[in-house]
């Protein structure tokens, strides 16, 4: 983005909106469902599950073991324990729908899932 775009940003609470008022809901339920979502998706990431959620993004907790460098600063070395992060990856279908020149009606179904012809 250039210096002169702005952003567009929008938050869980305008996706709850939009999302209600599709599927004939109140916002508030919505948002509970959404939360309750991401509570269960951390819990389950915590305790080690990958979370996958096809097509559109994975979720794991990986570990990075511990090690040791020599520090350029003074030659001794310097011990970095094990830690863990949080490993994210963009779905098939996330990436291809957005990626994609013609959006196709429901960005969940990848060029992969698209039904062919029966023939005979």
């Amino acid at each position: 983005m250039g210096k002169d775009t702005k952003q567009r940003v929008i938050d869980q609470k305008a996706l709850a909106k939009i999302v209600a008022a599709r599927m004939g809901r109140e916002p508030a339920e919505v948002l509970e469902i959404m939360e309750e979502e991401q509570r269960m998706t951390m819990s389950y990431v915590r305790r080690g599950y990958r979370v996958e959620k096809r097509g559109y993004l994975t979720l794991e907790q990986k570990t990075i073991p511990a090690y040791t460098f020599i520090s350029g600063l003074d030659g001794k070395p310097r011990q970095v324990e094990a830690r863990k992060k949080i490993s994210v990856r963009i779905g098939e279908h996330f990436a291809h729908y957005v990626k994609a020149e013609k959006k196709s009606k429901n960005p969940l179904q990848g060029p992969r899932d698209v039904e062919k012809p029966q023939t005979g």
